[in-house]
């Protein structure tokens, strides 16, 4: 979603982000029983650790769902400002957060069918912040949780897509342009996810 509340300052223009966009887990029915937590990607990886362990043969999946991710997504993102633009349909010619969404959802269809997962669960975990379902979370919901937080980082601090695409970048008002982009580049999935789970002590190959 778009509902960011820390301000983060555009790599391109002399000013902040219109927006920022999060990965957020929704639980629950109805207004009494709604829950909600932000998910990033390494409180998206830790949500997997229980059902890993369990099924560690699983692994090579999640890491092939990242080296894809890293492959499709960063030359595809927006920066936040134009993103959020496309999604009010003040700037065309980007991709807009409903075919990134729908982007997402393919490459988990792909390496997490829901012929094969759509009953696997993860366990709740207790640092997460909001109370789990009894069974767990399904796995699918926490892959595209863990994708969804990887493509809002993508937007909020990235730079490749800019520097490829310097003529679509929406200008916010009067802003000045920068000389150069000056965010840090955002970290690789694949790699962020190897050193996690080795944090968890869940063997990683290749």
């Amino acid at each position: 979603d778009n509902q960011g509340r820390e301000e983060m300052p555009h790599p391109f223009y002399d000013c902040s982000h219109i927006t920022v966009w999060t990965s957020r887990l929704h639980l629950g029915e109805g207004v009494a029983a709604k829950r909600e937590s932000e998910v990033t990607v390494e409180k998206g990886i830790d949500l997997l650790v229980p059902f890993l362990k369990r099924r560690p043969e699983m692994t090579d999946r999640l890491l092939t769902l990242a080296a894809k991710l890293d492959e499709e997504l960063p030359e595809i993102v927006p920066d936040a400002t134009t993103l959020q633009a496309a999604y009010t349909r003040r700037h065309q010619g980007v991709t807009t957060p409903d075919e990134l969404a729908k982007r997402i959802s393919s490459v988990v269809n792909e390496i997490f069918p829901r012929e094969q997962f759509a009953e696997e669960y993860t366990t709740a975990n207790g640092s997460f912040g909001v109370e789990m379902p009894k069974k767990g979370l399904r796995v699918r919901i926490a892959i595209g949780g863990l994708a969804a937080a990887y493509l809002s980082e993508l937007a909020n601090r990235g730079t490749k897509w800019i520097e490829e695409n310097k003529d679509l970048v929406y200008r916010p008002g009067e802003a000045k342009r920068k000389r150069k982009a000056q965010n840090k580049a955002v970290r690789a999935l694949l790699p962020r996810c190897q050193e996690r789970l080795d944090t968890h002590n869940i063997a990683v190959f290749g």
